[in-house]
């Protein structure tokens, strides 16, 4: 007979880490920004001293915590770091993480009212989704993707509220790598969108 039973306790760094952004998260919501920080810091340090990474749903945070204190530009700044520590994750999984950030990107730039900047990472966000789902095999999500009414969707409100010919501009750019997609280095399209704004 065999024992078929798995040992679901997570590592004892994710078990410590855990202690410092659950009390960072208490910090924030008390409004001391910058204990918040440093607590998330040292779980972030935890990890790096076992040669691993928070999950992305971990790391956005600092952005919000820098944001709070008015560090704008800081907490913006966050972001490519969050995305370069993904780097070296597996093909298939690396662009539904980075459609989650790019996501967040998005949300940030329109808090900010700065809804061209948006709409560049909500169509990041989308084209990294659509991508992962081709890597997986996903066939039958990816259906459509590429149709004008599923980008204008995909693009959320951000979408509707950019001038007819940035519509347009970042449609076309979507619509340009559909036959290319697996293939597509979602930082050379960033610099691509970017130069739209």
């Amino acid at each position: 007979m065999f024992n078929l039973s798995f040992d679901l306790t997570p590592p004892v760094y994710v078990l410590e880490a855990a202690v410092f952004f659950r009390e960072a998260t208490e910090k924030h919501k008390e409004g001391e920004h910058l204990q918040a920080i440093d607590l998330f810091n040292k779980g972030v340090h935890i990890y790096r001293s076992s040669s691993a990474v928070p999950s992305d749903d971990i790391l956005v945070r600092l952005p919000n915590y820098l944001k709070a204190l008015g560090r704008t530009h800081e907490a913006w700044g966050e972001y490519p770091k969050i995305l370069n520590a993904y780097d070296d994750y597996k093909e298939i999984i690396r662009p539904m993480i980075f459609s989650k950030v790019y996501d967040k990107m998005r949300l940030f730039q329109q808090r900010e009212k700065n809804h061209e900047m948006a709409a560049v990472y909500a169509a990041l966000s989308y084209v990294a989704w659509h991508k992962g789902l081709l890597l997986q095999n996903r066939h039958e999500e990816l259906e459509g993707w590429s149709l004008n009414e599923n980008i204008e969707y995909g693009l959320r409100s951000v979408y509707t509220k950019l001038p007819l010919d940035f519509q347009q501009q970042i449609k076309n750019k979507i619509l340009a790598i559909r036959k290319t997609l697996a293939q597509t280095n979602l930082w050379n399209l960033e610099k691509e969108l970017l130069q739209v704004v």
